[in-house]
């Protein structure tokens, strides 16, 4: 029987990146000690070798080791989180990216927001943002200046969503199942809650590497959620034609000179010797929707795909990423 009376479960969805997920792990851990929450580390690798040594190291690290020698997918590894939330009957719910490096003393301001915030989710991102408010949509008003798609960025009050996490398996391929539970919760209860905090308070989303390097990897590695950004807009909205429209008009306005440079990336599914081109490429199922989002929207799409357009608009996409606009982890956001 805990002594604690709220549960926090962090999930720590990892690939090769393993290492990253056991320091996360180590932190998590030495600083739980110092706070008034019961906080349980899983941690989910799939796809990756590893020994005997390797996973006593990680379990050592954790509460519990997830792990299975196929490859389930980055997207399913990162969604099958929400089901252990539920089984494991945690208060709160935070999937974070090995990726997203703890600082010192995250785990002291998480546990003392989550003692203070009354909302239904907490959103951890620029402190330029609003501090609380309350969302009807996931696409549109406050919630389009918060990352609510992206892991890492949000830790939500399990019973006002628990019956909306399964929403995250169901859409996972689109690249945007956490999206999906949010605005299925919307659906459900209308609205939503959430009050902030200042990411610089919880993790480092710095690279090492130049701008050029990280742009030149994620035109690969989010290519599928880019175009899969119309697409669980037109799925979650099949049945409001106007309001699906217009938020597909409005990502395209912000994003066509982004199409060509995105439809350049490879699959990674290639390099692992598969004869498919890529089964969850969304490129493809995404189009019809923008084109058919409005008058306008086809030429749009069409000069997004130009070469020379594409050519032209790399400059500026690097100088977006350089300037902040786009970093380098949210570049497939809105």
């Amino acid at each position: 029987m805990s002594v604690y009376d709220q549960k926090l479960v962090i999930y720590i969805p990892a690939y090769f990146d393993f290492e990253s997920a056991i320091a996360q792990a180590r932190l998590i851990m030495v600083e739980r000690d110092k706070v008034d929450l019961e906080i349980q580390i899983i941690i989910s690798i799939n796809a990756v070798p590893l020994t005997i040594e390797s996973q006593t190291e990680i379990k050592n690290s954790c509460d519990e080791l997830i792990f299975m020698a196929e490859n389930l997918g980055g997207d399913t590894n990162i969604n099958l989180g929400y089901v252990k939330a539920l089984s494991t009957k945690a208060d709160f719910f935070w999937i974070l990216s090995a990726n997203d490096l703890l600082v010192s003393g995250s785990i002291e301001k998480i546990a003392e927001a989550i003692q203070l915030f009354s909302a239904d989710m907490l959103v951890i991102c620029s402190n330029e943002s609003k501090k609380s408010g309350v969302i009807d949509n996931a696409f549109m008003g406050d919630a389009a200046f918060l990352p609510l798609g992206l892991i890492s960025a949000v830790i939500f009050r399990v019973p006002r969503f628990r019956e909306s996490f399964a929403s995250a398996l169901k859409f996972s391929w689109t690249g945007w199942g956490q999206l999906s539970v949010i605005q299925n919760s919307i659906f459900e209860h209308k609205r939503l809650s959430y009050d902030t905090v200042d990411e610089a308070l919880i993790y480092n989303r710095e690279s090492n590497n130049s701008y050029e390097s990280d742009l030149k990897s994620n035109q690969s590695k989010y290519r599928h959620s880019f175009f899969g950004y119309p697409l669980i807009i037109g799925l979650l909205f099949s049945d409001r034609e106007a309001l699906r429209n217009q938020l597909i008009r409005d990502w395209l306005k912000k994003n066509w000179f982004k199409i060509g440079f995105f439809s350049k990336g490879y699959s990674h599914y290639s390099n692992q010797g598969f004869t498919a081109k890529d089964v969850f490429w969304t490129g493809p199922l995404s189009r019809k929707f923008i084109t058919n989002s409005g008058p306008m929207s086809p030429i749009l799409y069409f000069l997004g795909n130009l070469e020379l357009i594409s050519r032209l608009h790399n400059y500026k996409i690097l100088k977006m990423a350089k300037d902040r606009y786009i970093s380098n982890r949210t570049f497939e956001a809105k």
